[in-house]
């Protein structure tokens, strides 16, 4: 009866969406809003390896004062990388409601999509944005029209690949594309990038 169950446990190992068990991914769990910080921090002192992607600000208090705080750049997400057996286990943990789906890919037997993975490029260049960016980031879930791939070779973000955008204002951005997600933007100069 053991072998059989095991068996049963290669095989869910090797269905659509599901990593090999000794491979870390970057995942996407999702928690309540306003937990993030607090959820983020468990898991690190766990020992999970999680980037929890925020941005300073300057916050205006209703008795007028300001204040310079943090904003969450993705409101009630955390990205982690784990095996997938450890996605096992923290997908159990009462502070994690669940781990986003892929809804654009393909369904396996059971009528289940993939879960949603990021790869390792484009949390490395979302950290990247988020510590030479003198601009506000901003984050779009809609589909945008996407321009060119390039390179930004002045300034701050030298070497940060992504493509040429135009935000709502006409300002032109570079977007850098998280699957699953969406678009992070910052605003360029198009003097500063080159067309890979």
């Amino acid at each position: 009866m053991l072998e059989n169950t095991q068996g049963f446990v290669n095989d869910a190992n090797h269905a659509v969406g599901v990593s090999s068990p000794q491979n870390k991914q970057w995942y996407i769990a999702v928690v309540r809003l306003n937990t993030e910080r607090s959820s983020s921090k468990k898991l690190a002192a766990l020992g999970y390896e999680v980037f929890l992607p925020v941005q300073k600000e300057v916050c205006l208090w209703e008795n007028g004062r300001k204040r310079l705080c943090e904003r969450v750049l993705f409101p009630g997400i955390i990205f982690i990388r784990l095996t997938e057996e450890q996605r096992r286990i923290v997908v159990a943990l009462p502070y994690i409601d669940c781990f986003m789906v892929n809804r654009s890919g393909l369904v396996n037997s059971y009528n289940r999509h993939p879960l949603a993975i990021i790869s390792d490029e484009q949390i490395e260049q979302l950290k990247l944005l988020m510590c030479k960016s003198n601009s506000d980031i901003s984050v779009n879930a809609s589909n945008l029209k996407i321009g060119d791939k390039v390179r930004v070779v002045r300034g701050d973000l030298i070497g940060l690949e992504g493509h040429v955008c135009r935000n709502r204002n006409g300002h032109s951005c570079l977007a850098i594309i998280l699957d699953n997600i969406g678009c992070a933007t910052v605003k360029i100069s198009l003097d500063d990038v080159v067309r890979i």
